[in-house]
């Protein structure tokens, strides 16, 4: 299962064939094994094969050593990588808008708290954008939904071209994105949103009745150590996002 011949592995400890980080797993997944005579004990692990790759696997050992017959440790190994990779690969789809290729707003959440809450224990700050295109309803009814999904790729293409890797992007509604970024100063943050807007602008988007060119309005709010949570975040940043749209659209907002 891992590449090895018998005698390549005789006489070594099962924590030879695990990373740094698993050793005490290793140890504890033991220590149980020894505590609890015939009873199973089992530990997940990922395991160096003789290829130098690593496999994961769902190890059982059994305390056999008052068993006449066998008076060992039985350890049994199932390898579970395709089982853990398509597993992986479902836990992205289920956070991944297929139409943009972006977060979906259980993506984005799930992203952001953890940054949101690593950000509150270093001190620093975070900005939180907002925005939905302007009267998007109108290039679904005109030029049908096909140019509608055209629309959408084309401004979370905008997006990425605009922000940083470390940023993120997600689409939590119809027409409507969010941007989390990190480490910048509300001037940098806002001259990166300022961008953005005027490119979603200049885009235009060809279709079999015409060229379609949509706008943005957004909404931004500075996250600091002092704010509770991110849902108190994502209002006050709707908030703005309001204020935009009530200010003629395609525009930015700010709100404390």
């Amino acid at each position: 299962m891992l590449g090895y011949h018998t005698e390549d592995i005789v006489g070594q400890r099962l924590t030879d064939f695990v990373a740094a980080k698993s050793v005490a797993d290793v140890q504890r997944f033991l220590g149980r094994v020894l505590e609890q005579s015939g009873a199973p004990a089992s530990v997940e692990l990922s395991l160096r094969h003789n290829a130098g790759t690593w496999r994961d696997f769902e190890i059982v050992g059994k305390n056999l050593l008052d068993e006449v017959a066998i008076e060992g440790i039985v350890v049994n190994l199932r390898d579970i990588t395709e089982r853990k990779q398509l597993m992986a690969q479902l836990e992205t789809l289920s956070e991944t808008d297929l139409l943009t290729g972006t977060l979906n707003r259980r993506g984005f959440m799930k992203l952001a708290e953890r940054e949101f809450e690593r950000m509150r224990r270093a001190g620093q700050k975070l900005t939180l954008v907002m925005f939905d295109l302007d009267h998007f309803k109108r290039v679904n009814d005109a030029y049908g939904h096909a140019a509608g999904d055209l629309v959408l790729a084309m401004v979370s293409e905008q997006c990425r071209q605009q922000i940083r890797n470390v940023d993120l992007l997600g689409r939590i509604g119809g027409e409507e994105f969010v941007i989390l970024l990190t480490g910048e100063a509300m001037d940098a943050v806002y001259d990166v949103i300022s961008r953005l807007r005027k490119a979603i602008a200049a885009a235009r988007i060809s279709t079999i009745k015409g060229d379609v060119s949509v706008t943005a309005s957004f909404g931004m709010v500075a996250i600091d150590p002092k704010t509770h949570d991110l849902e108190m975040a994502l209002r006050v940043a709707d908030d703005a996002l309001y204020e935009a749209k009530n200010a003629g659209r395609n525009c930015i907002k700010i709100l404390a």
